[in-house]
């Protein structure tokens, strides 16, 4: 719950590609994580380091909130393991979280 209070806080901003801090951030990341990004769009940079991170073990969903142009992995796991989510409405939203 804390989690969900948390990215409700969130606001758009400029800043690195989430491609280049998908990468970054998967540097850390051990055999098994879990590893959710939440994104405009599954830019193919994206999709490639998505990709990239399932082959070393991790569990990666992309949730884009505007559009999702990968749709072999579409309500995933898709072709290679990785799962994209496209979400772009709270009633979406709640729908995929249950409530």
């Amino acid at each position: 719950m804390q989690l969900f209070e948390t990215m409700a806080r969130l606001v758009p901003g400029e800043g690195a590609p989430a491609a280049e801090l998908l990468r970054l951030a998967g540097r850390g990341l051990r055999w098994g994580s879990t590893c959710i990004v939440v994104t405009p769009s599954d830019t193919d940079d994206l999709v490639r380091e998505a990709l990239a991170l399932v082959r070393r073990g991790a569990d990666v969903t992309v949730v884009a909130i505007a559009r999702a142009g990968h749709a072999e992995h579409l309500g995933g796991p898709g072709k290679g393991g990785l799962s994209v989510v496209e979400v772009r409405s709270r009633t979406a939203i709640r729908e995929r979280l249950g409530r």
